[in-house]
């Protein structure tokens, strides 16, 4: 069930998009399908540790092991993510009204954030994962209006990505 959760969003992909469903009824179901991989990949990150391996190269996994990869998934991955998207946007907004920025710079920079939270996690040994989630949560919370110019570019990308993804997953099976 949590392998299969990511794919809501891509299952209800049409309905999401549909003008006929009410828009906080789209908005409700955008969350609960983007909120499911943040709320099962701890649940099974931490069960694959419980259940360690077998055979000659089997390791023990202690319980210090669980507790650390526990404090980096919950704890160092969305705290980083969340600074590193506060303190971008707080440099944006400075930015943005001492100097100036083009509109469509500020798409990439978004993105950017995402990234650098992503990788200042997995550097301390945080879930990247989380931390890229954190950092697009913190972003939108401070609901600083930004370009959506990446909006076409990204549903593009994104359709793309889908057909390579699930082209990929059929041939695997056949």
């Amino acid at each position: 069930g949590a392998a299969l959760s990511s794919t809501d969003p891509v299952l209800l992909r049409s309905v999401l998009r549909s003008k006929a469903l009410p828009l906080g009824a789209r908005v409700a179901l955008r969350l609960e399908t983007g909120m499911n991989d943040v709320v099962l990949l701890p649940v099974v990150v931490l069960s694959m540790l419980m259940l360690g391996s077998t055979g000659e190269a089997a390791e023990v996994v202690t319980r210090a092991e669980i507790s650390r990869h526990a404090i980096g998934l919950f704890l160092l991955g969305p705290a980083l993510g969340g600074i590193v998207g506060w303190l971008g946007i707080v440099a944006l907004i400075r930015i943005r009204s001492s100097i100036g920025v083009r509109r469509d710079y500020e798409s990439l920079y978004a993105l950017g954030l995402a990234f650098t939270g992503y990788a200042a996690a997995e550097a301390v040994g945080g879930s990247g994962f989380l931390a890229a989630f954190a950092a697009g949560f913190m972003v939108a919370w401070q609901d600083v209006e930004l370009c959506d110019c990446f909006l076409e570019y990204g549903e593009a990308t994104g359709e793309m990505l889908l057909l390579v993804t699930f082209g990929g997953f059929g041939t695997s099976v056949i």
